[in-house]
């Protein structure tokens, strides 16, 4: 368990709460929290020493020295063991009521987000094609209201050469702001996306790395340096004479 603010395990002197459990129970570090534990009348005052993330199990956290130190006893519910314990001897044992396998618990989460795979890679495409459409449309209108002024820059001396590099680099100007604006109001959105599917028993949490946001950054220049690509060759295509007689 790793703190949110300070990136510290749950230390000795004071009560930990998850970040969910404080977001919605409006508490703050520093404050004090009153716990009454079940199966006893009696309350405990601790003072709240961090914030800490935890996707499931919500709650708060103490150390049992904490715990036992401010008169409480201490019972735990859950114990996490070895592999030097035998698994035969856990299950003979009347007081346990059921083992959980941690090896087990790891694969039903992997198989989970294993499953879900193909619904994210079908997101992912859908959101390349939606790239391609809007920078092709965007492109494509732009050459159609500017043919005439490509058409009068032929006439002063330029190259067709030319003018495929201006239509380049004034795509790469808008891709570049895109790209500026799109990647923090992307981050912004993921996290309230995420955060919309989080309970009172589970936060979902947006995991967003360097190398990701490179993925995308590398497929949303590729993607746009192909349609560049296709609509610059389109200035091939304009009839100077034809285009400018409708100026005339």
């Amino acid at each position: 368990m790793q703190g949110l603010a300070d990136n510290k395990s749950v230390e000795k002197g004071g009560i930990y709460v998850t970040n969910r459990f404080a977001e919605l129970a409006g508490i703050k570090k520093g404050e004090t929290l009153k716990v009454t534990p079940y199966q006893d009348s009696k309350s405990y005052s601790f003072e709240v020493k961090g914030i800490v993330t935890s996707e499931t199990n919500q709650g708060a956290y103490i150390r049992s020295e904490t715990f036992e130190a401010a008169g409480g006893k201490f019972n735990p519910q859950t114990l996490l063991v070895d592999k030097t314990v035998s698994k035969d001897d856990i299950k003979n044992d009347q007081n346990i009521l059921s083992v959980i396998n941690k090896s087990d618990q790891e694969k039903n989460a992997y198989d989970f987000v294993s499953s879900l795979m193909s619904v994210f890679l079908m997101i992912i495409g859908f959101a390349l094609l939606l790239v391609i459409v809007v920078l092709y449309n965007l492109g494509s209108l732009n050459f159609v209201e500017r043919m005439r002024d490509y058409a009068t820059l032929q006439v002063l001396g330029f190259s067709k050469k030319n003018l495929q590099l201006i239509t380049m680099i004034e795509n790469l100007m808008s891709t570049s702001i895109g790209w500026i604006l799109g990647i923090p109001m992307g981050i912004c959105f993921l996290r309230c996306y995420v955060a919309n599917f989080s309970t009172i028993r589970i936060e979902y949490t947006a995991y967003i790395t360097w190398q990701v946001l490179l993925i995308a950054s590398a497929l949303v220049s590729v993607t746009s340096a192909v349609t560049t690509l296709i609509i610059s060759h389109k200035i091939k295509t304009i009839n100077m004479v034809e285009t400018l007689k409708g100026v005339e």
